[in-house]
């Protein structure tokens, strides 16, 4: 399984000395997730002090280094409550194109299943670290411990504190990094995704950045060919009800619930039809996958391993018009950037499909 969103998701946090402060990570399209102390520190006021409305600066380090956004403290939970240590931003401006909300799993039933981080600790905030480490176990308050499973190598420390949590099993973000090793016992923890979750769902709104002249002058449903010659259709900004009822559907997963209203403020060009394999061909025949600038740092690190630097054959659907299958969600992204766009979120992807309600 791939690490969907990791990368694209992830921000540093700037303190008033212009030094990174800590980790945080996209949510949705503006809300950003990270722990509270880390905005204490960001803005050097005590957890008493905070005001709704501050700002700090990130960037998205995968993205674009040398572009700063101010984020708006919305609401926060404090450290000594349950969980708690947990602070909710909004993006003041409009965040990079490729950037994208992490896959989040409410799933509570992790001990012993194998996770990873990404922080920017002192003497790494360029281009940060990855901690190794596995779930021990439930704590009192909450959180969840974790412990490296190497005797060597890197292990969380301060920088790492916002940090997404990924597990590979269930493909998606856990939780957040709360507390770091104290050098000994290589142990730290986390607050499982369960506790932010519900705590972000009334935020979904980013109509609040400028629409584009797109927006409001391209009539829904237009076709077009885009710059490699594959059609698309515009769908327009709108709003829809998403997820699930299970009231309605039976079969409705929790991941899925509750059914919320969603606003997407901007309209965007999808394909038409899936992907085929003859348009797949082209971005192999381009040396699309020698090229690093379609590749995300992991997905580039993860080709370099592979023998054959191409999707698996299947014979039985090998007709040049057919859906390309077999492909990786890491090829599916570096596809999507030779094309000059990105793959859908889950809200456009799921507002594509049912239209606005």
């Amino acid at each position: 399984m791939t690490s969907q969103r990791f990368e694209q998701a992830i921000v540093r946090i700037y303190g008033t000395n212009n030094r990174v402060q800590g980790t945080g990570f996209l949510v949705s399209s503006i809300q950003l997730v990270t722990c509270c102390h880390v905005v204490c520190t960001a803005l050097g006021k005590e957890e008493s002090m905070l005001v709704v409305g501050s700002l700090v600066l990130v960037d998205f380090p995968f993205i674009d280094k040398t572009k700063s956004y101010k984020a708006e403290l919305v609401s926060w939970v404090p450290k000594n409550q349950g969980a708690g240590d947990i602070a909710l931003l909004e993006l003041k401006d409009r965040p990079p194109e490729t950037a994208l909300p992490v896959k989040l799993s409410l799933n509570d039933n992790f001990s012993d299943h194998y996770v990873r981080m990404h922080g920017f600790p002192s003497g790494f905030e360029d281009d940060g670290r990855i901690a190794q480490a596995s779930v021990v176990g439930k704590l009192p308050s909450g959180r969840f411990s974790i412990r490296g499973n190497t005797e060597l190598g890197i292990w969380v420390e301060p920088g790492f504190s916002g940090s997404p949590v990924w597990d590979d099993s269930l493909d998606a973000v856990i939780g957040m990094v709360v507390t770091a090793d104290d050098g000994i016992k290589r142990s730290a923890s986390f607050i499982p995704a369960t506790a932010f979750h519900h705590f972000t769902k009334q935020y979904k709104d980013d109509s609040h950045f400028p629409v584009t002249a797109e927006d409001w002058t391209t009539p829904p449903m237009s076709v077009r060919k885009d710059a490699k010659g594959i059609q698309q259709v515009w769908v327009p900004p709108g709003k829809f009800q998403m997820g699930s009822n299970p009231d309605l559907d039976a079969l409705a997963l929790k991941e899925e619930q509750p059914r919320h209203l969603v606003d997407i403020s901007h309209g965007f060009w999808i394909d038409i039809f899936p992907v085929t394999n003859e348009s797949y061909q082209e971005f192999i025949g381009a040396n699309g996958y020698r090229q690093h600038q379609f590749w995300s740092n992991e997905g580039w690190r993860w080709i370099q391993d592979l023998r054959d630097q191409q999707p698996k054959a299947y014979p039985q659907f090998a007709e040049p018009r057919q859906p390309r299958v077999g492909v990786s969600w890491y090829e599916a992204d570096a596809y999507a950037r030779w094309r000059g766009g990105h793959l859908p979120t889950e809200e456009e992807w799921e507002y594509a499909a049912r239209g606005p309600s």
